[in-house]
């Protein structure tokens, strides 16, 4: 397993600065420069109940694709299967509680197998 190994940085390129669009929208291109992916695979993993971090993560897979990312979004629970990653590419994790602060669904076995024993 290459758990725990260090990975060699990705390679990407910084873009001039991009202009700030109109207060009110919703994209992500407000910081002073934007990576430019040239096809580096990022994984999304989403733990969502009502939306909210769904939405987020969708935004983001918008602004990944647009920067040439090869980007693609999967349920939190998708990431950790019988004690390993799954994962082989650069991953973001989106989470969101619900009532009480439990995980929601698609990400409670996540929860239950990787981050309830580690902090046992």
């Amino acid at each position: 397993s290459s758990w725990g190994k260090p990975r060699p940085p990705p390679t990407v390129a910084v873009a001039p600065p991009q202009q700030v669009e109109e207060e009110g929208d919703d994209t992500l291109s407000k910081s002073s420069s934007v990576c430019i992916g040239n096809g580096q695979p990022v994984e999304i993993y989403v733990g969502s109940e009502n939306g909210i971090a769904a939405d987020a993560a969708n935004r983001l897979l918008k602004f990944l694709h647009a920067h040439e990312f090869d980007a693609s979004i999967a349920d939190l629970n998708d990431l950790y299967q019988d004690g390993r990653f799954t994962n082989k590419s650069s991953m973001v994790i989106v989470l969101s509680s619900t009532y009480n602060g439990q995980p929601p669904k698609n990400a409670a076995k996540f929860w239950r197998d990787f981050v309830l024993p580690s902090i046992a």
